[in-house]
């Protein structure tokens, strides 16, 4: 399936599916969001320092942690930034 096939190429190597925490404004927790649009499919990413991963296409949602694959935030937030993201606390 070519959106899954976008998915795992854009997302890299998440795979440990994990429980949902919401970033909120008032969060100290930094968060970046990335939305990527594919055959009419929009692609949402969202990463937090806490080490939670959303990725959200049509009507799927999953939830995983990015610490497995990087090993600092930084880290994962430069990955976020050249996809185009923007990050907020």
């Amino acid at each position: 399936m070519k959106i899954l096939k976008n998915l795992s190429i854009i997302t890299g190597m998440f795979a440990l599916i994990v429980g949902v925490n919401s970033c909120k404004k008032e969060d100290t927790n930094e968060c970046c969001t990335f939305s990527y649009t594919y055959d009419d499919i929009t692609l949402s990413v969202t990463a937090c320092e806490d080490g939670n991963m959303t990725v959200s296409y049509g009507d799927e949602t999953y939830t995983e942690s990015w610490k497995d694959d990087y090993g600092s935030w930084s880290e994962m937030r430069s990955e976020m930034v050249d996809y185009g993201a923007t990050c907020s606390k």
